[in-house]
């Protein structure tokens, strides 16, 4: 019991000598917002550019589906063109 009762002076008495540091505390707390505001930044920068990504992915694919469009018109007028010519040389040789 006395052992008990003189190793609770002692860590009373080291515990008074305790010297807390606080400016770890400050330090941890400015990095941490430090962090928040990068966090932001990124999150703005991610949606710009995811933004940017979706609209020339949007540009690509208007772009191919004009092409198809007038290479189906040209696809189209060639086969007209080769069906008329083919008529007439089936005509000229009956």
């Amino acid at each position: 019991m006395k052992v008990c009762l003189v190793l609770m002076v002692l860590m009373i008495e080291n515990m008074q000598n305790v010297k807390v540091d606080l400016s770890a505390l400050e330090e941890y707390q400015r990095r941490e917002n430090e962090f928040n505001e990068r966090s932001k930044d990124l999150e703005q920068t991610t949606s710009t550019r995811d933004g940017a990504k979706k609209l020339c992915d949007d540009l690509r694919k208007r772009r191919l589906e004009e092409f198809m469009h007038g290479f189906n018109i040209i696809s189209l007028r060639l086969k007209e063109m080769y069906q008329v010519c083919h008529s007439y040389d089936g005509a000229d040789s009956r």
